[in-house]
């Protein structure tokens, strides 16, 4: 090995070492502790809990399941009886090499989560590292563009979305650009079209903008060959893009799916305005978060040093040249960040996102335009680089060094100031022990845990089902409790089921649909209401208590099956014109549609607090036919549903419905529960609409109203 050759190695050793060894300090406390999570206390904590308990089930799902049941890697053992639960969500699968060989040794998704964080940290540094090097020589100048990428606040935060961890693959995708245009060797091409994919595997979201902003840095380097190579050029680097964009049908199949059966809906453009980057934020400190501080300065600086070159003469930049591809890229990834609409002195414009909303396929199911500022973290990270490069031109190594090693010790200890709070994770053997008595199970017996989710927009229901999935991957038992951002046809079904536990009507049909054998029920969780149901002296008809630890219990579902409807649930992702049990989900006629809500007892004072309560409704169908009420798809479903009339006059907009869950014969007359979200903003005496309703029929079948007052 040549001493040029040995060089480059240790520089690339040293980068890796320095990211490497900076994620524990990113990620302190709880990355170096045995059993604890990062907690977020402001704003939407509970979501964002939610959403790392998801992820963490998912990175552990997927390498469970690429080893044990890779036929079924995108099913997931969450929402029983559902399939396809994937795609509600990232898949991650890029970091099978690293997730499952962690997961076979440690049997831990905390461990899993830790390894994914140090092995994508340092591959991102890595990335950039040898981009900058490739194209500057410089390796003390590509070490800070690499920990300029890699070591920033946004990263530093986003544990609760590792897929935001994984975005190293773009920058190694310029990189083999850069390196085919170079040398014109095929194994860049073969480089450019792993990258394309495995940046696709990473991250969904990062891979469709990686697709969309790559072809414009390529475009632009292709401007540095002769005018007469550059077709010839073109057509063998799309050659290495398509391939890519190929090898990530086999992923995308399964999102398609989803997308035709309605389980994947697009937001409206207006919300997605509401996740864009607005104009106002593209000067400023914002991009700092990106790339932390060091970046812009040595952008900026970058910037006045080649202006001022060229007011002394000096010649312009070649053309088609790395920094100018980056800017293009960078230009192209900031506009798309502005989303549908963008706001112009107080006036909300429509932007050329718009268009590609509408007509570009899958891309309206991109939630948050404002992550394609991924892009322009990578862009921006290597124009530091080149500035940095430029700046060092002349200079002694060890001016170099010790100037880039000053700026790698900023740009992390401005990445995480302080630690995150944190909270115990349970994971292994903090485990409570009854998930080690369902891992001693034979497979296949499904779970449900109480409290669960019991309306969809039930924030603290939301944290629960997310760690029960999370705490499922000690047992790997189907879990009829689920959480996720585009869940299955059958979770509403699935949540008016358990909102009713344990009631012998609500039992009978969780057996009949999920086939459950086991319920966890977490006392400490549950609100007083919910415990007035489970005294601790009476075990509720159809169960039977078979351990207890702490104020956790298990029991046994010992009521058998009247029927088998667990087919019916997938039969019916395409929809059915009746109910599990027979009954015509068509709309209505008048003498059918006669019905009364008898009474609806809400608690005569609420908090405000972000979760869904239990409220008994009494109603009678007092017409002449049976209302269908059981099923997957809700349209035809007879449901009950409430909206919120504040102190002030202000009709709130209709809540997502509850879902019966049988079918009700003429004559009946139903104590029922449905979930009702606590109102929230001005104190005073509110008024909750409730209704019976068809779903597909605008007149309600009855309707009542009761008051509460909301207190602070």
């Amino acid at each position: 090995m040549s001493h040029t050759r040995r060089s480059a190695v240790a520089a690339a050793v040293v980068a890796a070492a320095v990211y490497a060894a900076a994620v524990p300090w990113l990620f302190r406390p709880w990355f170096l502790e045995s059993d604890s999570l990062p907690h977020a206390i402001k704003g939407p904590g509970a979501m964002t809990d939610a959403d790392l308990h998801l992820n963490l089930w998912i990175l552990a799902w997927v390498a469970h399941a690429a080893v044990t049941a890779p036929r079924h890697l995108f099913d997931g053992n969450v929402f029983h009886p559902a399939t396809g639960v994937i795609t509600g969500s990232e898949n991650m699968l890029a970091h099978l090499p690293v997730t499952v060989p962690v997961l076979l040794q440690s049997g831990n998704a905390l461990t899993v989560l830790k390894a994914v964080a140090l092995e994508s940290f340092t591959l991102a540094g890595l990335a950039v590292f040898f981009l900058v090097r490739h194209h500057t020589g410089d390796a003390a100048a590509a070490l800070v563009a690499g920990a300029t990428y890699t070591l920033t606040p946004l990263r530093a935060q986003t544990a609760p979305w590792p897929q935001y961890f994984g975005t190293q693959y773009l920058p190694f995708a310029m990189l083999a650009i850069d390196c085919w245009l170079a040398r014109r060797r095929r194994r860049a091409l073969v480089g450019l079209a792993t990258a394309v994919a495995l940046q696709g595997f990473a991250s969904v979201y990062v891979g469709y903008f990686t697709l969309m902003t790559l072809p414009v840095y390529a475009a632009v380097r292709l401007r540095s060959l002769p005018a007469g190579e550059r077709l010839s050029a073109a057509l063998r680097l799309g050659t290495g893009f398509g391939i890519g964009m190929l090898l990530l049908v086999p992923m995308a199949l399964p999102y398609l799916a989803a997308r035709r059966t309605g389980v994947i809906q697009p937001p409206r453009p207006e919300l997605l305005a509401m996740g864009s980057f607005l104009p106002r934020q593209l000067l400023g400190l914002n991009w700092m978060a990106l790339t932390s501080v060091v970046a812009p300065v040595l952008v900026g600086g970058g910037v006045v040093a080649r202006l001022w070159a060229r007011w002394r003469g000096a010649p312009r930049a070649p053309r088609g040249g790395p920094a100018a591809a980056a800017w293009a890229m960078a230009a192209v990834a900031a506009a798309l960040a502005l989303g549908p609409y963008t706001e112009i002195g107080g006036t909300w414009v429509p932007t050329p996102y718009l268009l590609l909303y509408r007509w570009l396929p899958g891309f309206s199911a991109v939630r948050a335009p404002v992550r394609a500022l991924i892009v322009c973290s990578a862009a921006l990270s290597t124009l530091a680089g080149y500035a940095l490069a430029r700046a060092f031109a002349g200079r002694g190594a060890v001016l170099r060094w010790l100037v880039a090693g000053t700026l790698v010790a900023i740009v992390i200890a401005t990445a995480a100031p302080g630690p995150p709070p944190v909270t115990r994770a349970h994971f292994g053997v903090y485990a409570s022990p009854l998930y080690h008595t369902l891992a001693a199970r034979p497979g296949g017996e499904p779970v449900v845990e109480l409290p669960a989710q019991s309306a969809e927009n039930d924030i603290a229901g939301m944290l629960t089902n997310a760690r029960a999935m999370s705490w499922s991957t000690i047992h790997w038992q189907p879990l009829v409790n689920g959480y996720t951002a585009y869940e299955p046809l059958v979770a509403p079904l699935l949540r008016g089921i358990t909102l009713r536990l344990p009631a012998p009507e609500a039992l009978q049909a969780l057996v009949d649909v999920t086939g459950a054998r086991w319920l966890l029920v977490h006392r400490a969780a549950l609100t007083p209401a919910q415990a007035a149901l489970w005294p601790r002296d009476a075990t509720p008809a159809g169960l039977a208590l078979v351990e207890r630890s702490g104020t956790d219990e298990l029991y046994a579902i010992t009521l058998p099956r009247r029927h088998d409807w667990t087919p019916l649930v997938h039969a019916r992702a395409d929809g059915a014109d009746h109910t599990f049990a027979g009954t015509p989900k068509t709309l209505l006629s008048p003498s059918c549609r006669r019905g009364r809500v008898r009474d609806v007892s809400l608690p005569p004072r609420v908090y405000g607090y972000p979760a869904a309560m239990p409220v008994r409704v009494r109603f009678a169908n007092d017409g002449d036919c049976t209302w269908p009420g059981l099923d997957v798809r809700a349209d035809g479903l007879v449901v009950l549903r409430y909206r919120w009339h504040s102190p002030d006059g202000r009709v709130m907009p209709w809540s997502p419905p509850t879902r019966l869950i049988a079918d009700v014969p003429p004559g009946t007359v139903v104590d029922d529960v449905m979930a009702i979200a606590q109102p929230a903003g001005q104190l005073g005496r509110w008024t909750c609409e409730v209704e019976l309703a068809q779903v597909g029929e605008d007149e309600p079948i009855a309707r009542a109203f009761a008051d509460t007052e909301l207190a602070a």
